[in-house]
């Protein structure tokens, strides 16, 4: 029982992560002055973790504006978005579903999360930036097996594929 617990917090970890990072979005795009506010979509990719925690995801932004960089977590309910054009700050992430399956047997772990953001501002290109949103988030893992041969979230996965998908209004 006690093992299990440590699996699921290792992959509520990885899966707040990538929350995190997936919420964390991208903005920033030249031809984007208007005002007002639109939707915007984020995606955010992990193919390879070679150490746990993670703290870093690229991330990309598509939609009003577009932009490029990674998702910094700097706790389970804030990161900063380092882009091209500037820095974002997402703040208030709360995961409202969470649930995870792992096989015992083949060290098979599928964890799911849904839950809402909110941006509080940025710098550079981003600057008075603010909005909200929704994500879901998927994490797709094979677990490495501890030296007694168990299923370990505390060691970096044999392989591993999240996706994070985001999205809601932006004000720029």
């Amino acid at each position: 029982m006690f093992a299990k617990r440590k699996l699921l917090a290792a992959v509520a970890m990885i899966a707040t992560t990538s929350a995190l990072v997936f919420s964390g979005l991208t903005f920033a795009s030249a031809t984007n002055t208007g005002k007002g506010s639109r939707i915007e979509h984020f995606q955010l990719v992990l193919n390879s973790v070679t150490s746990l925690p993670v703290t870093q995801i690229p991330v990309i932004a598509y939609g009003p504006v577009t932009d490029y960089g990674t998702n910094n977590i700097l706790n389970a309910s804030t990161a900063v978005f380092n882009l091209q054009q500037g820095t974002i700050n997402l703040a208030n992430i709360v995961i409202k579903q969470s649930k995870q399956d792992v096989n015992p047997v083949t060290c098979l772990s599928i964890a799911v999360q849904r839950g809402t953001y909110s941006i509080t501002g940025g710098t550079g290109a981003y600057v008075g930036i603010h909005g909200h949103g929704t994500f879901h988030l998927r994490i797709i893992a094979i677990f490495s097996r501890d030296s007694t041969g168990k299923c370990s979230g505390t060691i970096p996965p044999q392989s591993i594929q999240l996706l994070d998908t985001v999205s809601g209004p932006i004000m720029l």
